[in-house]
């Protein structure tokens, strides 16, 4: 059973972090989960600090503790790593259940398979991240930055996604049942084939995302943005679509919709769902 697959692990009491070059970690464990960039970086940046006799840092010693542990068992339950600079790490596998990840930087990180249920991460950068069958359940990822994420087969069940930015996304196959995805940003998202059960999308923009197969029964739709989407074989039963735009928006029979568009009636329909 991997990390991802459960929601226990040792209870660790952690302080706020920095970034991942600030931690003393053995040269192993440096390859691992440090960028390149970043231990290039770390070499300038230790020269000039070293010659202006800043070498020290203004933390307290149990500041690092979190990322330590982190890196060294990727086991960091209740952790604080708000605000740390995580870019690029690879967190394949790590355990972030109930994290407070509130404005941390964690673009281009690796997080297959890692466990982040309930998750504050508020604001966070996930962008272009690798999270393939990752799982963010009942995660508050408000504001969060998921563009050009990769998050096949993620676990997004009852997250809190509103106002995020999920543009150009791939989410196929990805869980998003009961999920609150008001307000946010899911322009050419890859959606094929995920389950999007009694998710509410009220005011999400949807223009030409791919939602092929997917499944939206129950969903809340209103006001939703699907102009130039694909929902070829979505399921759309019992949804609301009340004010939904769907101009130019592939049905699911496969017909062309023209409802939505300027100066054009609305005179579409689609099986199950109520306008």
């Amino acid at each position: 059973m991997t990390n991802a697959d459960s929601d226990s692990g040792p209870v660790v009491n952690h302080r706020r972090p920095l970034s991942c070059w600030a931690i003393g970690i053995d040269r192993a464990g440096w390859l691992r989960v440090c960028p390149a960039q970043v231990l290039r970086g770390l070499l300038m940046v230790g020269v000039l600090l070293w010659g202006w006799g800043l070498m020290a840092l203004p933390v307290r010693a149990e500041s690092l503790t979190d990322l330590q542990r982190l890196f060294r068992n990727t086991v960091c339950r209740h952790c604080d790593l708000s605000y740390a600079n995580l870019a690029g790490v690879n967190l394949s596998d790590a355990y972030l259940g109930d994290t407070d990840l509130v404005g941390t930087d964690l673009q281009g990180a690796l997080l297959d398979r890692a466990n982040l249920t309930r998750a504050r991460a508020i604001g966070a950068s996930f962008a272009q991240v690798r999270a393939d069958h990752a799982n963010f359940s009942n995660a508050d990822l408000s504001g969060a930055n998921l563009a050009q994420a990769h998050l096949e087969a993620a676990r997004l069940n009852r997250a809190t996604i509103v106002s995020a930015s999920l543009e150009g996304s791939i989410l196929h196959q990805a869980e998003l049942t009961e999920a609150d995805l008001r307000d946010s940003n899911l322009t050419r998202a890859n959606l094929s084939q995920a389950d999007l059960t009694r998710a509410s999308l009220t005011y999400a923009r949807l223009n030409q995302a791919d939602l092929r197969g997917s499944i939206l029964r129950g969903a809340d739709l209103r006001q939703t943005d699907f102009s130039g989407a694909d929902l070829t074989g979505a399921d759309l039963t019992d949804t609301n679509l009340e004010k939904a735009i769907l101009c130019g928006a592939r049905l699911a029979d496969g017909k062309v919709s023209r409802q939505g568009c300027p100066r054009s009636p609305a005179g579409d329909t689609i099986k199950g769902g109520k306008f």
